[in-house]
């Protein structure tokens, strides 16, 4: 079993850590005349979803299912404990 717990300042620090994102595809976009800042708001919406472990949850599930439907028995995919998983914590 493995527990994985979120760090309790983590969505305060995500708030800083995309600001911090915007700012430096800003400069390359300035820098090196990329169209970069087009690409920030739905990396942050996918970022966003990756601090949120019931969704994690649900995506090992589809990726479980998904091997066995191949009939891949030589990869191991975590058993997901939903009793126990929550938005800030993964039980697996």
């Amino acid at each position: 079993m493995a527990v994985k717990i979120q760090k309790p300042n983590i969505r305060r620090q995500f708030g800083y850590d995309m600001a911090m994102h915007h700012f430096i595809l800003w400069v390359l976009e300035k820098a090196f005349d990329l169209p970069l800042l087009q690409f920030a708001e739905p990396i942050q919406r996918n970022l966003q979803k990756e601090v949120d472990f019931t969704i994690e949850a649900d995506n090992t599930k589809l990726a479980e299912e998904g091997f066995r439907n191949l009939k891949r028995d030589d990869v191991c995919v975590p058993k997901i404990y939903d009793e126990f998983t929550k938005k800030r914590v993964l039980v697996t």
